[in-house]
């Protein structure tokens, strides 16, 4: 609640999505606390709301009655009507509850009462746009990567057998070897432990 206060103090207008935890367990403020951010909300003329989400914990899910999706989703149900003032937009679906409620047959997924209600409803793709379909439902369309991470090499080397490369001699040369140089590293995103 406190980063939410000092934003409320902020003199600039700037818009907003608030996520709510309902299972995930790991980001957002608390189902109880949907009052008192509203409140928050309410009292200042800079904070302008755009969107209120989760994070779906089992996406793949989403199409079972009485799943864990079902129940995340049961809960952000009930604390909607805190900010319908804003009619923001309300988001849910990872890329496996989009992909289910993609492919269910006409009406399926709506048991609920979640999204038949909603007009006003946005996805977030995140694995899916890697090319990666994270259900087991076959898909009618080839997922391919949106993105791509291209480097070139810098420079070449000649290494003796058993001489060691990168930090902490993490790599060991088998045999003699000309190695290239590619700049691109953790700094650029990449895990030092690729």
């Amino acid at each position: 609640m406190s980063q939410l206060e000092l934003l409320r103090d902020h003199k600039k207008p700037f818009t907003i999505h608030i996520k709510f935890n309902t299972g995930m367990n790991r980001l957002g403020f608390e189902i109880e606390e949907a009052p008192l951010v509203a409140q928050v909300l309410e009292a200042s003329p800079f904070l302008k709301l755009e969107g209120v989400l989760t994070h779906l914990s089992d996406g793949e899910n989403s199409l079972e009655e009485g799943s864990v999706t079902d129940q995340q989703l049961q809960k952000l149900t009930t604390i909607l009507p805190h900010f319908e003032k804003w009619n923001p937009i309300i988001h849910a679906l990872n890329s496996g509850g989009m992909i289910c409620r993609m492919m269910a047959p006409r009406g399926q997924g709506d048991t609920i009462n979640f999204w038949g209600r909603r007009r006003n409803w946005g996805i977030r793709p995140g694995l899916s746009l890697y090319g990666y379909n994270p259900t087991n439902l076959e898909l009618p369309i080839e997922l391919k990567p949106v993105m791509s991470l291209k480097s070139h090499i810098q420079s070449f080397r000649k290494i003796k057998k058993g001489t060691k490369v990168s930090y902490g001699g993490s790599w060991q040369v088998q045999r003699d070897s000309t190695i290239g140089l590619v700049p691109i590293g953790y700094a650029d995103g990449v895990s030092r432990v690729l």
